[in-house]
């Protein structure tokens, strides 16, 4: 066979494997309104582990994960910073399943994920802060959060041993005041767990609210760091 015909035949079939590395076109131009990319070959590092899937199975997910970025709003997705969308399969952090992990300005989604995984990764994009002290004070004052206990990177024994030891001393239900008992966590994944509920509870979210003064301090502070008071 002539060589520039295997040459030919060599180019064809590389343009072929090359458009099967990325999404349609139509998913391109979707993310391109909101202003990231879809990877279809996730990059992971050190806390963040998965496996790749298939292009055509990234695609099976993308239409439920852009009706919640249009519940979100285009101008909250792109004021968040979001740059890289990856969804792949047996996604874990620190060695613990999950369905979605925030890493920067980059959003890891399991599949099967649901829209609520998508609230609750694109607010922490949003939310680079760890530390937020009118957060702090929307708590009781005898609340402490509990931290994450992951397999790679457990909880200290004497946080543990601090935590109990404080909570022996008080007699208080704190479930109320939170979302969901991962709300009581962390701080910023109390802050995440809210505004997902926002979203996604709406109307009976604002009756939770009339249970805790807490829980409604924490509300108000989510529509004051997004600027929407259409969350609800």
């Amino acid at each position: 066979m002539n060589l520039k015909i295997l040459l030919c035949i060599f180019c064809c079939l590389n343009y072929t494997l090359s458009a099967r590395d990325e999404v349609g076109k139509d998913y391109r131009k979707e993310a391109k309104r909101f202003k990231f990319t879809i990877r279809s070959q996730p990059k992971f590092n050190r806390y963040v582990t998965g496996k790749v899937i298939p292009v055509s199975q990234i695609e099976n997910e993308l239409g439920r994960f852009f009706q919640a970025l249009d519940e979100l709003g285009e101008s909250f997705v792109r004021k968040s910073g979001l740059k890289a969308v990856m969804i792949c399969d047996d996604l874990k952090l620190n060695g613990m399943e999950c369905a979605g992990v925030a890493a920067g300005d980059c959003m890891y989604l399991r599949r099967g994920f649901s829209k609520k995984t998508v609230y609750h990764e694109m607010f922490h994009i949003f939310d680079p802060r760890r530390s937020n002290k009118q957060w702090q004070r929307a708590n009781d004052e005898d609340f402490r959060y509990r931290g994450i206990d992951f397999p790679k990177r457990p909880i200290s024994q004497k946080k543990k041993r601090d935590l109990q030891k404080h909570y022996s001393k008080k007699n208080k239900n704190f479930d109320a005041d939170f979302v969901s008992r991962y709300a009581q966590s962390s701080e910023v994944e109390d802050r995440a767990e809210t505004f997902a509920a926002m979203i996604e509870e709406g109307r009976y979210f604002v009756n939770r609210t009339r249970k805790s003064k807490y829980l409604h301090k924490k509300m108000m502070l989510i529509i004051d760091m997004t600027d929407r008071s259409s969350l609800l």
